[in-house]
């Protein structure tokens, strides 16, 4: 575990804490979109309105889309990160309750860089089983999405019609339910 640690502290310091003059096109759009969806992550919870969360969680998105070009960052990695990162921000608070961010300054930088490097190693683990879901046009989540179009079909036909009729289709609300269901 302190190899791991010190290896994505290493690949953060190389990729994540460049000067922006050094970073190419691609990692300054890139770390545009990092920092847009983080901002957009999980609006409604404490955490990850924090400063230092949002810090942390750019930083780990970053590292990990640097360190995978083939797939890079696409929107809804950040979605997999959060609650790798509750879980293993809890550890250090004693069954009291992290979201609510009342003892979030009685962690260290060092602790939250932990937190951070262990959620790196659990995320770049999920997402080598379920790549094709993170890279461009997401062919994993579309074909995901395609199966629960037949299914609907199947199963409620007149729902499926209604939808199409109204123009709606499932993209535009149940992205996040397969994106959940890995």
């Amino acid at each position: 575990l302190r190899r791991k640690r010190e290896e994505y502290r290493h690949f953060a310091s190389l990729y994540a804490q460049q000067h922006p003059s050094v970073r190419t096109d691609h990692e300054r759009q890139l770390i545009k979109q990092v920092r847009a969806d983080v901002q957009r992550t999980a609006p409604y919870i404490p955490l990850f309105r924090a400063n230092r969360v949002q810090v942390s969680l750019e930083r780990l998105l970053y590292t990990w889309s640097v360190r995978h070009p083939a797939s890079s960052y696409v929107q809804g990695i950040n979605d997999l990160a959060t609650p790798l990162f509750t879980v293993f921000l809890q550890d250090y608070f004693d069954g009291l309750d992290v979201i609510e961010l009342q003892y979030l300054d009685a962690i260290s930088d060092d602790i939250l860089l932990e937190v951070e490097a262990d959620c790196y190693w659990c995320l770049n683990s999920l997402l080598s089983k379920i790549q094709d879901h993170y890279t461009p046009d997401q062919p994993g989540i579309q074909r995901m999405l395609f199966q629960m179009e037949n299914l609907l079909r199947r199963v409620d036909p007149d729902l499926h019609a209604y939808l199409k009729g109204l123009g709606v289709e499932l993209i535009h609300f149940a992205f996040r339910w397969v994106n959940c269901l890995l």
